[in-house]
């Protein structure tokens, strides 16, 4: 049987990689209170921030690293609750640096709540037990990022309200999580 287009080396690669790896079974066990650790230390960091806005606005793009690696360790110890979280958070964070969202007090609001939610789910990932995340903040950090930011907590507090674009030429922003995912 004849192939109707070549191999190119990376996917020779990727073919040899999960071949190797098949049945690697890794204890993830032992790294448990390395990751409580350090995401605690992350989640300290931003939380800091959070209290002046001056410097939230000023080191946005550290704040964005750490929900960043808190996404990937999240990712490594198998945790997909706090995946999310910090994804969503990442996001948020991501509109920050690029000048889309203003820091203000929902911003502040938004983030201290994921902090809170990660750290609940850190701790019941610690206890053994499988961590939750509800579909509610998912839906506030999406509307946020709608928004641009200033209708955030209106979908929460009245149904009846309707948000705007925040564009000024009236065009809707993405309210998509996975930007780079076409």
């Amino acid at each position: 049987r004849t192939r109707r287009f070549a191999r190119t080396p990376c996917q020779d690669h990727r073919r040899v990689a999960r071949r190797n790896t098949r049945n690697l079974a890794v204890d993830l066990s032992k790294y448990r209170d390395l990751f409580s650790a350090e995401c605690q230390r992350l989640l300290g960091t931003v939380e800091s921030k959070l209290g002046d806005p001056e410097k939230l606005r000023t080191d946005s793009q550290a704040v964005f690293r750490a929900f960043h690696t808190l996404k990937g360790m999240s990712a490594t110890m198998n945790v997909p609750a706090m995946v999310l979280v910090a994804h969503a958070l990442e996001e948020v964070c991501h509109r920050v640096v690029q000048g889309e969202v203003a820091v203000g007090d929902e911003l502040t609001h938004i983030l201290g709540e994921g902090i809170d939610r990660l750290r609940t789910q850190l701790t019941a990932f610690m206890q053994g037990i499988e961590p939750l995340t509800e579909g509610a903040f998912e839906d506030r950090v999406r509307e946020f990022l709608r928004t641009g930011g200033t209708f955030a907590f209106t979908l929460v507090s009245s149904v009846e309200e309707t948000a705007q674009p925040a564009s000024e030429n009236g065009e809707e922003r993405s309210t998509d999580l996975h930007p780079l995912a076409d």
